[in-house]
């Protein structure tokens, strides 16, 4: 559940600005149900907001949320 407040946070913040993407970084291997459905949740609220989701292992998403700007990672 607090992934789900931070992506709805995130994502109002990205919403209000001029960048209109969110950027999702998630381990390789993650199954579980929160995230797509929240993303479904999101996508109703925001559609406006394109959805832009990667996979990696630890490193690789820290260097994302890094150097890439990755908006969150999971």
């Amino acid at each position: 559940m607090a992934d789900y407040e931070r992506i709805c946070s995130v994502s109002a913040k990205i919403a209000r600005g001029s960048e209109a993407v969110l950027r999702i970084g998630c381990l390789r291997g993650y199954n579980g149900r929160e995230l797509p459905k929240a993303l479904e949740v999101f996508a109703a609220k925001y559609p406006d907001v394109e959805l832009e989701t990667t996979h990696g292992n630890h490193e690789e998403l820290y260097y994302q949320l890094r150097v890439e700007n990755r908006s969150i990672g999971v």
